[in-house]
């Protein structure tokens, strides 16, 4: 349950701020947040992916070592956790990658790095699309069960 509340609600927490946030409007057309917002955004989701990642890899290593254990006393909750392990190392994993581009991404616009901003926002919905496709996909490959199913 810790780790799921980790993974989802406190990722969840900085947008609750932006829903209201102040956004553009130019000639009655929504252009989005100004560049500034963006980049506090960014970096507020940023600071709650690095939480995430703290507790995350606190939390899978304690999956790990508990996996230990129980591959002494019964092999099928072993592969059943073995899977279960594989499944949040590989899920937090994808959220660091995620958490290490928002912050690329916020430091080139607080530098005023433009071609380092360019080139992290042409990446951005490819790392985007990999932390959203990644954990269906890893599930697909892990579970027979799940394979089964479709």
């Amino acid at each position: 349950f810790l780790l799921i509340f980790c993974q989802y609600v406190i990722p969840l927490l900085p947008h609750l701020y932006f829903v209201f946030g102040y956004v553009n409007w130019i000639n009655d057309t929504y252009t989005g947040w100004d560049n500034t917002t963006g980049s506090i955004y960014r970096a507020i989701t940023g600071v709650y992916y690095l939480l995430f990642a703290i507790s995350g890899v606190t939390l899978n290593t304690l999956a790990v070592h508990q996996l230990r254990k129980l591959s002494h006393s019964s092999a099928f909750y072993y592969k059943q956790q073995k899977s279960l392990v594989i499944y949040t190392l590989t899920s937090t994993s994808i959220h660091l990658f995620l958490s290490f581009s928002q912050f690329v991404w916020s430091y080139a616009f607080l530098s005023g790095n433009t071609t380092l901003l360019i080139s992290v926002r042409g990446a951005a919905f490819n790392v985007y699309d990999v932390t959203s496709f990644a954990d269906p996909i890893v599930l697909i490959c892990i579970s027979k069960h799940v394979r089964a199913a479709l």
